[in-house]
């Protein structure tokens, strides 16, 4: 499936996700794992899916653009039977993909929709707003009387001083980021006489956005119990309005918003914002709730000011962000209420004691060997692997080593002793250590995260710890014998804090 190809159904669920490339997390919209073997939607080397889907349809021939569109349901019957495959809930749903409703009218809908938005920006705090509702400021060749009627407001209410009424498209904005401005620069204006210039930085009251009709916002960071996740706009007289598929929505009351639901009399309230598109905190009740409404897909994520950045440029050290808030929060682990690394990791599910504790050794270099000392001194790295199922991990990245501090998780305590299991404890000199983890395709993003992380679940994604050690070992030599001589130093690794649990391999 492109994009454009997308294959829509007349009410019921619609799978939502991005996928591409072997670097991308694949997306298996599950299979009826039957005769037929499986189907999937989107996966690894497949190419790139960012779409919804809301029914798949195996055909023995290539379609043209025109029967695609007649059988996707927005135009007509369907002029051909085929196996259509419904997106129910009996799917499976991998990688970053998600099931939400929706409804055909507004899938099928293409025009764009005129938007007030309030309160007085500049040029390029109105076009980021805009931005951030999936649309952009409305261009001249788009102005009508009607909308014009629209942004002139109330009683002329968005008639600013010389007759300023709206900012237009084609200014100091690039793809949504505002551009570096002066008091001299001027953008494109209309005005109650027509259209003109005006400084970038000047306050308007209003502005007009173009909105499409089809797009769709997720709600992040709530359960679901109370709220829908998933909202299409509404506009009444040209004042935004969010409505949830099942009977949720977002209106303005003040400078502000209201997030309610026809089902129950719970209210969380927006004190103040242009629109509630992107990460904000809400009132709900007593307490307070950080929430992102965002139209960013899966493979993105979405700034504090509604702004979608590629998920892979979240937390590199660089600001992707206007608001810089893409290098906020980037903790790699999120560890279990109560976790105390002190305690070694329960087994994981079907796994029995002991487990096994994964190790590799390196040696770098060792020191001059003679008779006299009888020890050889040794530069080595051991690599320790276990898993630890009460963490996840956060948005780790494709191909490279996540680190995190060792001091937040459980970690071994391994003592080197001479000789084959008995011997006495070797003095040993730790000079490096470091904790990491690495990605793979089986992470998720739940809606109940407001800042969109991508998680992996500890019982899939292995703890890894590097220690450089540089130790002493006595060894027994016969360097006499050389060159026909084989010298043998036996070291062994205890583990200290978990001794029953665990055994090397």
């Amino acid at each position: 499936f492109k994009e454009k190809d997308t294959v829509v159904d007349d009410g019921g669920t619609t799978a939502r996700g991005s996928s591409g490339g072997h670097n991308s997390p694949t997306i298996v919209v599950g299979a009826r794992r039957g005769s037929g073997g499986v189907v999937c939607v989107g996966g690894v080397d497949r190419g790139t899916l960012e779409a919804q889907v809301a029914r798949a349809a195996i055909w023995r021939r290539t379609l043209g653009a025109e029967v695609l569109l007649q059988a996707s349901g927005c135009r007509g019957q369907h002029p051909v039977e085929a196996p259509y495959l419904m997106m129910e809930r009996q799917w499976t749903v991998a990688g970053n993909a998600s099931l939400g409703s929706y409804s055909l009218e507004e899938l099928c809908l293409s025009e764009q929709r005129p938007v007030v938005v309030q309160p007085a920006g500049s040029y390029s705090r109105h076009g980021i707003v805009c931005h951030a509702l999936d649309g952009a400021l409305m261009s001249s060749a788009d102005l009508t009387p009607s909308t014009m009627l629209l942004a002139r407001g109330a009683n002329d209410s968005c008639v600013g001083p010389g007759g300023l009424v709206t900012w237009l498209s084609g200014g100091k904005l690039d793809k949504g980021a505002a551009m570096k401005v002066t008091a001299e620069d001027e953008c494109p204006a209309q005005g109650t006489e027509g259209g003109m210039f005006a400084a970038c930085v000047r306050q308007l009251q209003c502005s007009l956005c173009q909105v499409p009709l089809t797009v769709m916002y997720n709600l992040y960071g709530h359960d679901g119990r109370l709220f829908d996740h998933n909202y299409y706009i509404d506009t009444q007289a040209g004042q935004l309005v969010f409505r949830g598929v099942g009977g949720s929505e977002i209106v303005s009351a003040g400078g502000g918003w209201v997030l309610r639901s026809t089902l129950h009399q719970m209210e969380w309230v927006l004190e103040e914002g242009p629109v509630p598109v992107g990460r904000q905190q809400w009132g709900a009740g007593a307490r307070k709730v950080v929430l992102t409404l965002t139209t960013c897909r899966t493979s993105q994520f979405a700034c504090d000011d509604g702004q979608c950045v590629p998920q892979t440029s979240r937390c590199d050290e660089i600001f992707h962000c206007n608001d810089r808030s893409d290098e906020a929060n980037c903790r790699v682990v999120d560890r279990a209420p109560g976790y105390d690394p002190y305690y070694p990791p329960p087994p994981r599910p079907d796994e029995i004691t002991p487990m096994d504790l994964i190790y590799h050794v390196d040696v770098y270099s060792m020191d001059d060997l003679t008779t006299e000392g009888g020890v050889a001194t040794m530069n080595v790295g051991m690599t320790l692997k276990w898993f630890d199922p009460r963490l996840k991990f956060l948005n780790l990245k494709p191909k490279v080593k996540n680190y995190f501090l060792c001091d937040l998780v459980w970690t071994p305590s391994v003592r080197a002793v001479s000789g084959h299991g008995e011997g006495t404890v070797l003095e040993t000199t730790d000079y490096e250590k470091f904790c990491y983890a690495y990605a793979d395709t089986t992470s998720e993003r739940p809606l109940e995260d407001s800042f969109m992380s991508h998680q992996a679940d500890g019982t899939s994604h292995a703890i890894l710890n590097y220690v450089g050690v540089v130790a002493s070992v006595p060894c027994h030599f016969q360097l006499q014998m050389y060159p026909f001589d084989f010298q043998l130093c036996n070291i062994s690794f205890m583990l200290m804090n978990a001794p029953w649990t665990r055994i090397f391999r």
